[in-house]
């Protein structure tokens, strides 16, 4: 109760109590969740404070997308790798619906992405499956063919496909590493990236949107791009 009234979700108080059964070897770890007074105070303790979904998106996807069709994002041969990384980041987050780890799972290399992405064979995801451990992911094209419509050229701007391109290949003279995301500040230029960074790039870059449109950027999470997603 103690936790509750620190405001943690009721899904961090479950992992709390997980974390108890893991010091209580045997018989009675595997008790614990099936206490009755454990389980009558969760169940009670979900009714009192259900769950709850805020019906609007933290951010709006329509801003990001615009802008990330234009300065300083486009052209790709000649943007920043910052501003590269962040919109290949963004992209795969988006149009895979993975979470960081899973992101910073893939592989740049044959027969991990062809392009068709998938993890590290070595990489567990959070969900143990035979379904969830290395599964494909797929990239749609978007717009392949552009015509001389400025709008649909506009468009291919955004694609996944092409922009892993220029990434792979922008990154290739200094990368040490097959993880796909690669760092870029000078000291560890080349270096697979944490899953903290892939965070900070995700974030940045919706907000570094946000300021370009002059509008003042909310509270926004790396998860958040699952849901939009």
């Amino acid at each position: 109760m103690s936790l509750k009234d620190q405001h943690l979700a009721f899904g961090s108080l479950k992992v709390h109590l997980a974390a108890i059964s893991a010091f209580h070897p045997g018989a009675a770890a595997r008790s614990v969740f099936a206490h009755p007074i454990v389980r009558r105070f969760l169940k009670g303790l979900e009714k009192i404070h259900p769950p709850t979904k805020s019906p609007m998106p933290a951010w709006d996807l329509n801003l990001v997308l615009s802008c990330l069709m234009g300065p300083p994002f486009e052209p790709l041969a000649t943007c920043s790798l910052l501003y590269l990384s962040w919109k290949v980041t963004f992209l795969v987050a988006i149009t895979s619906a993975r979470r960081v780890s899973e992101l910073r799972a893939l592989t740049c290399e044959p027969p991990y992405t062809i392009f068709q992405l998938r993890p590290h064979p070595a990489f567990l995801p959070k969900v143990l499956s035979r379904f969830h451990v290395s599964q494909d992911i797929f990239l749609p094209v978007f717009y392949p063919k552009p015509h001389a419509h400025l709008h649909e050229q506009r468009l291919h701007s955004l694609d996944v496909r092409r922009t892993l391109t220029f990434y792979i290949d922008r990154t290739k003279p200094f990368r040490k590493t097959t993880q796909l995301f690669v760092a870029i500040a000078k000291q560890i230029k080349g270096a697979p990236v944490s899953s903290q960074l892939i965070f900070l790039w995700l974030t940045g870059c919706i907000c570094a949107c946000y300021n370009l449109a002059n509008v003042l950027p909310p509270a926004v999470t790396a998860h958040s791009t699952r849901a939009q997603a």
